[in-house]
């Protein structure tokens, strides 16, 4: 059973603890608290919260990042970005599906525990 101790926890159903710990077992929180614990280990000035979650994306238009230029106003840049959309009418081309992949781990390493 692994405890982190951090700077700061913050465990959304109550107050923010500071200089607190968190214990873990097979994935899942087992246990959270305020008091020293000399067999954690240190993040040091770190904070521990819960994953985050993106509540709206395209993962199925990763593969046009950097495609795209950036627009002033919504309607040219949809425009522009439907109009390359359309240069790829097969969803499950290679590349489509890589970018995706990649997108969904580049998540994962920022944090994101739920799209």
């Amino acid at each position: 059973m692994p405890t982190f101790r951090a700077d700061w926890i913050l465990p959304i159903c109550d107050t923010p603890i500071r200089d607190g710990w968190v214990t873990v077992t097979g994935g899942e929180i087992a246990g959270v608290g305020a008091d020293a614990t000399s067999d954690a280990h240190d993040l040091g000035r770190a904070v521990i919260l819960p994953a985050l979650v993106n509540a709206h994306t395209h993962l199925e238009l990763s593969y046009l990042q950097g495609r795209v230029a950036p627009g002033t106003s919504f309607v040219p840049w949809i425009r522009s970005l439907m109009a390359l959309r359309r240069t790829y009418p097969d969803a499950s081309a290679p590349e489509i599906l890589a970018a995706a992949r990649a997108a969904i781990a580049a998540a994962r390493a920022a944090g994101t525990g739920l799209i």
